[in-house]
This record gives C-alpha cells, sequence and structure tokens, in this order.
C-alpha cells in the first residue's frame, strides 16, 4: 500500500459501529469512556474521533495518546449519523487554518518545515490517536483492556494510510508507539525518560515498509514550550522523508 492513502470507508464504519456499541454495552472494554466527559450531558456524548484528514499524501502521521474535548466543541455526538462523523473528521482541516486549534497549527508549521510551505494537513499529513476516545488528560487510557481493544484498530489505520515517519506527539503517544511495535523497544525501552529521545530517529520494519518514529513533547502545551523546537523535530522529519 503506497503512501498517500486515505482511511477506508469500511475502517471508518468500524471505528463507529465499535464506538455506538462502547456506549451502550457495558461490557464494552470503553464502556467507561461513555462517563469521563465532565460537564457533557449523556444525551450528546461526543464520539470517538477516528482520524483527522483525508489523506497522508507526504507519508506523515502526527500521533497523539487520545483526544481531550470540550464540553461545547461543535463535534459529531452519540445521535450523528455515521455519514455526518465520517465526513465531520475527512473535512477537519478543510478550514482556513487560522481558525484550528493551538495543536494543530502547529503540526502545519512542522510540516512546512519538514517539506515546503506547500505543506497541507489534512490533505500531506492525517492525525491520529492511539486511543479514540475522548477524555481529559488522558483519563482512562491506562486501562489494560482499553489499550488491548484500541491498539489494534490504530495498526490498521497505520496500515491503510502508510506513512512513512511518526511524530509521537507526547509521552503517551511514545507508550503507545512502543506497546503497537514492541521491537522498538531493544533501542527505546519503555520508561525512557522523552528529554532524552526527543527528536531522535528510531525506525521499525512495517508490512508496507521501513517507518521512522520521531518522539516529541506535546505540542500543545501551553507554557514551556519554545516554538523554536519545531525546527529540529521538523529537521528530523525532513531527514527520514529524504531517506
Amino acid at each position: 500500500m503506497e503512501a498517500g492513502s486515505s482511511v477506508s470507508l469500511a475502517t471508518s464504519r468500524a471505528i463507529y459501529d465499535d464506538a455506538r456499541e462502547a456506549y451502550s454495552v457495558e461490557e464494552h472494554p470503553c464502556h467507561l469512556f461513555r462517563w469521563l466527559q465532565t460537564g457533557v450531558p449523556d444525551a450528546d456524548w461526543q464520539l470517538p474521533e477516528p482520524f483527522n484528514g483525508r489523506s497522508a499524501n507526504a507519508g506523515v502521521i502526527f500521533l497523539g495518546l487520545n483526544p481531550s474535548y470540550d464540553p461545547n466543541e461543535g463535534v459529531p455526538r452519540i445521535a450523528s449519523t455515521f455519514a455526518e462523523w465520517d465526513m465531520y473528521y475527512r473535512a477537519r482541516f478543510d478550514s482556513p487554518s487560522e481558525g484550528w486549534h493551538k495543536l494543530y497549527r502547529r503540526y502545519q508549521r512542522v510540516g512546512e518545515l519538514a517539506t515546503s510551505d506547500a505543506f497541507r494537513l489534512g490533505i500531506d499529513a492525517v492525525v491520529l490517536e492511539v486511543i479514540r476516545f475522548r477524555s481529559a488528560g488522558g483519563a482512562g487510557c491506562k486501562d489494560p483492556s482499553v489499550l488491548r481493544h484500541e491498539v489494534p484498530m490504530t495498526g490498521r489505520l497505520l496500515e491503510e494510510l502508510a506513512p512513512r515517519v511518526v511524530i509521537a506527539n507526547g509521552s503517551g503517544a511514545l507508550w503507545g508507539v512502543q506497546t503497537l511495535w514492541p521491537e522498538i523497544q531493544n533501542a527505546l525501552p519503555l520508561g525512557t525518560p522523552l528529554h532524552i529521545v526527543e527528536h531522535k530517529t528510531f525506525h521499525v520494519e512495517t508490512p508496507w515498509g521501513r517507518v521512522g518514529i520521531v518522539p516529541t513533547r506535546h505540542l500543545s502545551a501551553s507554557f514551556g514550550f519554545p516554538l523554536v523546537s519545531l525546527e529540529p523535530l521538523a529537521r528530523s522529519v525532513a531527514a527520514v522523508l529524504s531517506e
């Protein structure tokens, strides 16, 4: 499968159907997320975030641990149809970047620095989460049953998109990568402090080819994150893309 693929409708539909099952079936391993959106009425529960963007033409994936939530954000809720939900996330970055969340604007800037000013998040790169269910501060993500349930779908998404480089945004995302590809733990053991490996590149062999993993501190930090740190991150990404 070549880089630049989009997420298939079949995979998107599987995530949607699983989300609705998680909402209604108490035995589902991700049912706990139904109660982790403080301030969101149960009837307005925010559905999981399957992926963001139409394609990854530059072979770039930005990977987080799981999406947070804003009780007032106009994202698809439990009553949304599959078509409404799927199109919302494919078109997430069709609007002008000035109106995006700060995290997505920083992703956009990394892409520009690593490739060119023509880079466009959502066309040249897709945003994924290891765990797609919404919660604040990664709540619920340490449950082993959640991880066992969610990681295989993360792998399926990555195989469809076939990236050349995955940017692990924050320690939680790095932990997810180490879980998804255990062989990377030979060079990058679990528990390795993020600041030691930030902007370094670690390679894994996948069914679609060699992939570079580049860890970074979380790019949406409201303080303590100098924007100049985007430049070494982008250089690492550019080096993988030039291989």
